[in-house]
């Protein structure tokens, strides 16, 4: 049987047994139940572009205008992302179920 012939029956066959996913139990039924938020016009921050800074990878020249937000220490990128924030956290509050996406989480992140 030519070797082409193997790797097709072995893909066929291990497609056949596709992994289940199992919600954790302490995740409660309510996660999965669709809701609705209405969302008001909000006034996001303006990102500073700097079209100072360009790469060039082997030749090609590509623009990095918001390179500045890499440092997440710096008190311009903080500043901004305070900004988001205020915008976000009253948003995401609204979700009726925030506080199984929190449990979620602390689940699935606990060993990063």
């Amino acid at each position: 049987m030519p070797r082409t012939h193997i790797l097709l029956s072995l893909t066929i066959v291990s497609c056949r047994y596709a992994p289940t996913i199992s919600r954790h139990p302490a995740i409660s039924a309510e996660a999965d139940a669709p809701f609705t938020i209405s969302i008001s016009p909000a006034l996001y921050p303006t990102a500073r572009r700097d079209e100072s800074i360009v790469d060039d990878f082997y030749g090609t020249k590509v623009a990095d205008p918001y390179r500045w937000m890499e440092d997440p220490d710096a008190p311009e990128t903080r500043r901004f992302v305070s900004e988001l924030n205020a915008i976000s956290e009253p948003f995401l509050a609204k979700a009726p179920n925030r506080e199984d996406i929190r449990k979620e989480w602390a689940l699935n992140f606990t060993d990063l």
